[in-house]
Formats: structure tokens, C-alpha cells, sequence
């Protein structure tokens, strides 16, 4: 159900369409600008080692774990309450934009533009706003998780309870089998960011993209501080780093190709040069 966001020169062509600016803005970032970061970026990120180890190991939901959640949430009493439909929205809404759980509590009907295909989240953990690509293959899901986003409000108008909601995943997790009973650790909403961003990683690369220069812009549709939030799961994540070693075997094999190539032409060309 998760989808990839779309490429960089995308993202900045919706930013100025969306807010009439004449460069990518509201926290989105093409490979060339970065958010603004600076050229010592991939230094920082290089450092980050300790940062890497102190972070749990993100659980990637497989698509049938993901899709026996919301049928779990749709099943959920009573027969023709809200309750069921409002987990299934918060989820499903998380899964296919790898929002913040915060930041899916917060979004309005007007902050979804289905025309022009982005999400709006608004005054995020770090007080800015940002632009959220959908791909065409998720507006359908998106429209109509759109039309239910109101009822991400209890009956008070306040949005539901931290403790409330994590009650409820662990009691669906328990019951299709992501945790057993009394488990007091095992996969948790959060994740679902998690598996988005891995995912639209992994698809970049089986894609040929250069991931180096997609991280930037999987950073701010995702919005982290900083760059090495993101640069953090191809350590994170080891069929990430599968592909990145597959990547890196390619690149060695066409440099060693070059340089017979290369050492072949150099010696033959004195006996060219004799010829004439």
C-alpha cells in the first residue's frame, strides 16, 4: 500500500505550482539545494556512527502484515461505530505518505489536493510545513482515506489519546499475530514510517537511480532534521545494504574494465605510431 515519492524535479515543480514561488519551498527540497544544507552535509552524515547504533532496528511491515491491520481495524466493535474506521484511516494514512503519527492526527480534508496530487502537513515537530508527493497508484487509496480524516478527532473534537491508540495496535498486533500475548516489545506504528522510507530506498535502487541524490529529497518528504535521520537506514536495514554492495561491485567492475581497456589501447600504440 506504501508508495515511493516522486524525483526531485517533480517535488519542486509541485512546490511552485502549489505555492506560486519561484523555487522549491516550505521545507521542499530538490538534490541540488538540499533544504538548504551545505557542502560539508555528507561529512556530518559520515560521522554519525554512534548516532546509527543507539536506534532501535525498524520493523518493515510485509504488504499482507499491513493489509490484515486495517481489515483488523475495520472488524473492530462496534458493528456501526467510527472507532473502526478511524484506526483504519490513521494507518492506512501513515503507510502511504510515512508520515508521523503526530503529524497524520493533525491533517484536514483541504490539506489533501488530489488534482495536483501532494499532502500538506502543517507545523510539524519543527514548526514548518512541507510538501508530501502522492504518486498516481496511492490517490485512490488517498481520496478516500481523505474523506474519513475528520474522524481522527475522539468525540470531544480532540485528537485521540496517545495511550488510546497504542492500546489498540498492540490488542490488532496481538490478534493477527504480530506479537504474542505479554510481549512487551515487537512492531509499532512508528514503523510504518520506517517501512516507507526503506521501501521507497530499495525501489530507487532495483530503479538504477542515484539513491546519493534521492536521500535529500526521501529527507524532507519524510521531514527529518537532518540528513543523517535519513542516511541512517541503508545502515539500518541489511537488504539495503545488499543493494548498495551490489552497486558498488557494478561500479568496481566497469572501473577494472576501463583500465584494461585502457592499458590495451596504450600498448598498442607504438606499434601504431610506427606504421605511419
Amino acid at each position: 500500500m506504501a508508495e515511493s515519492f516522486e524525483d526531485g524535479a517533480n517535488i519542486s515543480e509541485v512546490a511552485r505550482r502549489k505555492w506560486r514561488c519561484p523555487r522549491a519551498a516550505h521545507g521542499v527540497a530538490t538534490p541540488g539545494n538540499y533544504g538548504g544544507g551545505t557542502a560539508d552535509e555528507s561529512e556530518r552524515i559520515s560521522s554519525a556512527q554512534d548516532f546509527w547504533r543507539k536506534r532501535a532496528k525498524p520493523y518493515v511491515y510485509s504488504d499482507a502484515e499491513i493489509d490484515a491491520l486495517l481489515t483488523a481495524a475495520v472488524a473492530l466493535p462496534p458493528a456501526g461505530g467510527l472507532r473502526r474506521w478511524t484506526y483504519h484511516t490513521l494507518f492506512g494514512l501513515i503507510a502511504v505518505t510515512g508520515m508521523r503519527i503526530s503529524e497524520a492526527m493533525g491533517v484536514e480534508r483541504q490539506d489533501v489536493d488530489l488534482d495536483v496530487g501532494v499532502l500538506t502537513v502543517r507545523l510539524t515537530r519543527f514548526g514548518k510545513s512541507r510538501l508530501v508527493p502522492l504518486r498516481p497508484t496511492t490517490r485512490t487509496a488517498t481520496a478516500r482515506l481523505a474523506l474519513r480524516l475528520d474522524l481522527l478527532r475522539c468525540r470531544t473534537g480532540r485528537p485521540l489519546a496517545p495511550p488510546v491508540r497504542s492500546s489498540l495496535f498492540w490488542r490488532l498486533s496481538r490478534e493477527i499475530g504480530l506479537r504474542r500475548p505479554g510481549d512487551r516489545t515487537g512492531p509499532r506504528v512508528h514503523d510504518f514510517r520506517h517501512r516507507f522510507a526503506i521501501r521507497t530506498l530499495l525501489d530507487r535502487y532495483r530503479e538504477g537511480k542515484d539513491v546519493g541524490q534521492q536521500l535529500p529529497v526521501l529527507s524532507t518528504c519524510l521531514g527529518n532534521a537532518s540528513g543523517r535521520d535519513t542516511y541512517w537506514y541503508l545502515s539500518a536495514y541489511p537488504e539495503l545494504m545488499e543493494e548498495a554492495a551490489r552497486r558498488l561491485d557494478r561500479r568496481w567492475e566497469a572501473c577494472l574494465q576501463d583500465r584494461d581497456v585502457d592499458g590495451a589501447l596504450l600498448h598498442r600504440a607504438p606499434h601504431a605510431l610506427a606504421q605511419c
